[in-house]
């Protein structure tokens, strides 16, 4: 099985200054014990375009994992500019595995609008169950030896394996579910199986699955059901 943990960090940027707004986890059935927080220092810096900003993080794990691995990746919401992790340049939604529990991300502002963008840490720990791991088995399976039932079935003990399905064997019942349990899994649906329903499953688990839903389906009611809960996801709501 794998255990996850999600970490979201909000940054807003406006014209001349940065500005940090509160860190949140996403509501995933984890085991406290996987649990971590992340700390970090204030942005004071003002930034206009082309100017860089230092943030400084420093990753505190409740506990020490054999095989946990820990991640990084970044969402932009609104406007431009580019993220590099210690020299690394970040592509928007893709994974970087995380080198040290202290590190230093640089954002360079691109733009004079409004930016939003969020910084997102992930927690990855494999465990095998005498050597019945499905994350493990499958995702070593020659793709000629997948029939669909195989995979609905690792699908529903392990949804993160979506990814490892060939995509002709994917079903929308298979998608829904993956996402039901996790909304990262969006990552793994074909532009062509994001249907509104999809879409509406993967909002509701979380506001920042906006970033991986086409533009068609992006409504006002979408929004409204995540402002209703919580105000402040206002600023999350697309210029």
């Amino acid at each position: 099985m794998k255990t996850n943990l999600l970490y979201f960090i909000t940054f807003i940027v406006f014209v001349g200054g940065l500005f940090l707004t509160n860190s949140c986890s996403d509501d995933l059935e984890i085991e406290n014990d996987y649990g971590f927080t992340v700390t970090y220092l204030p942005v004071p810096k003002r930034l206009k375009t082309g100017e860089t900003a230092e943030i400084r993080f420093e990753l505190v794990r409740a506990g020490k994992y054999a095989n946990a691995k820990y991640y990084v990746r970044y969402f932009q919401y609104d406007g431009k500019g580019d993220l590099t992790l210690e020299g690394r340049p970040l592509t928007p939604n893709d994974g970087y595995e995380l080198r040290n529990e202290t590190f230093r991300m640089y954002y360079t502002s691109q733009c004079e609008e409004r930016q939003l963008f969020d910084v997102c840490l992930e927690h990855l720990k494999k465990y095998e169950r005498e050597g019945r791991d499905p994350f493990l088995l499958f995702g070593n399976m020659a793709e000629a030896l997948i029939t669909t039932e195989m995979a609905q079935l690792v699908v529903r003990l392990e949804p993160s394996c979506i990814q490892f399905v060939p995509d002709r064997l994917k079903t929308p019942e298979m998608c829904a579910e993956a996402i039901e349990k996790d909304w990262m899994n969006m990552r793994f649906i074909p532009e062509r199986m994001k249907t509104k329903e999809i879409c509406d499953i993967a909002m509701k688990r979380s506001i920042h699955a906006q970033q991986l839903v086409p533009e068609r389906f992006k409504t006002p009611e979408m929004y409204m059901q995540h402002v209703k809960a919580d105000g402040l996801k206002l600023e999350y709501v697309q210029q």
